[in-house]
């Protein structure tokens, strides 16, 4: 579904093409997923299946791997700004939503949570975009 939007502005943004081995492919997510016990929205999912293992999670921001996704509360964290002062998540009653809108956690005493302007294929390019 989200595949060939996130092939074509990779290609736009970086002037490549995107490889086999720069994701996870859709049955290995499906039993990640399934190990963990975790229902993901189907940008998400996409994504990991094309780019989980492409270098450009982990160029500024940090996409978490599937293993690595947490509950905050509320939230399915997915992303850490590199400098460790927030993260991103998606709200719980989201989940079955195919493209949520994402949330920024800004760590405190408690974590703060606040609504971006985007949805989560957008926020996931605008990321890459912050990079170049």
């Amino acid at each position: 579904m989200f595949q060939p939007f996130y092939t074509s502005h990779f290609r736009e943004i970086f002037g490549s093409e995107l490889e086999s081995r720069d994701g996870l492919g859709d049955e290995s997510a499906k039993v990640r997923l399934a190990q963990r016990g975790l229902r993901i929205p189907a940008a998400l999912f996409d994504y990991y299946s094309l780019l989980g293992y492409h270098g450009i999670n982990n160029q500024q921001n940090r996409l978490r791997t599937i293993e690595e996704l947490d509950w905050q509360e509320d939230w399915l964290v997915f992303m850490d700004e590199d400098l460790g002062v927030a993260s991103w998540g998606i709200h719980k009653q989201d989940l079955s939503t195919p493209d949520p809108v994402v949330w920024q956690g800004v760590l405190g005493e408690e974590m703060h949570w606040l609504q971006e302007d985007s949805t989560l294929s957008r926020f996931l390019i605008d990321m890459w975009r912050e990079t170049v």
